[in-house]
């Protein structure tokens, strides 16, 4: 079963936590305390504004799943009085009407995968928030990996815990990217967030934007990885984020191929 969650939508999304417990927004959370390695931010993008994988390009190259938005497919539409989501022209529209709501849509992975890279074109149209992939395991509510970027020019790498949204790591994007992505209008960014089991313990998480690797973090175990999909996150209500060109990625040649059912 595809994962999908916010706060309180009745039947495809987390329903209302106990208590009055609300999802916290990516800007309300302190970065966290745990064992965590981040890597510091490459200093440029190439000449051109072309990507360049460094330091490292991903992993995962055998493409099991890619979205361009021209149907509705696994996604989530309609909307509620947290928000909304829509897909039309090619891209997939969410909004949040609430402040500190996050929303997220995970359908299921073709099989269980140690190492799931998950990838779109994200651009933060209005509001004070972040958007981008997701990478999780049995339930994307109790545990799972994100990053995004927001409109205020910073990169983030995140976890889903009960619900709630935490910050891992961020940092700024004008340090990666060329000067000439902040002139005029904003413009959808390439997001792409590796995941991958380890053997010793905890689960390697890496973040490219534009190509550029800003971030590669140490924390705890996701994996094995069967869902995979996007979020958006809203410090105050007004939040809209534009998804396009979706790709889940897998790291083996023996990835199944797309056409599988998933597994019951």
């Amino acid at each position: 079963m595809r994962r999908s969650g916010r706060r309180a939508w009745r039947r495809r999304w987390t329903p209302a936590l106990p208590g009055g417990a609300v999802v916290i927004a990516v800007g309300m959370v302190a970065l966290a305390t745990g064992a965590v390695m981040a890597q510091d931010a490459s200093p440029a993008a190439s000449p051109g504004g072309t990507p360049s994988w460094s330091p490292a390009p991903p992993d995962a190259v055998i493409e099991v799943a890619r979205d361009t938005f021209e149907s509705r497919g696994p996604w989530w539409t309609g909307s509620d009085e947290v928000g909304s989501s829509s897909v039309a022209d090619g891209v997939m529209r969410w909004t949040i009407a609430q402040d500190g709501r996050s929303i997220w849509d995970t359908p299921d992975l073709p099989a269980q995968l140690d190492e799931v890279r998950v990838e779109a074109n994200v651009l933060v149209e209005e509001g004070i928030g972040a958007g981008g992939p997701v990478c999780a395991g049995p339930d994307t509510g109790e545990l799972a990996i994100w990053a995004g970027v927001s409109r205020d020019e910073e990169w983030l790498v995140g976890r889903i815990v009960g619900s709630r949204m935490q910050v891992i790591t961020r940092g700024d994007l004008k340090r990666v990217l060329d000067e000439d992505d902040w002139i005029g209008a904003p413009r959808p960014l390439l997001v792409t967030l590796e995941c991958t089991v380890a053997a010793e313990g905890d689960d390697h998480y890496t973040l490219w934007v534009q190509g550029i690797q800003v971030a590669d973090v140490v924390d705890e175990p996701v994996g094995p990885f069967l869902h995979a999909g996007l979020m958006a996150t809203a410090d105050e209500a007004g939040l809209a984020v534009v998804f396009d060109d979706f790709a889940v990625f897998a790291g083996t040649e023996e990835a199944p191929s797309p056409s599988l059912p998933p597994e019951a």
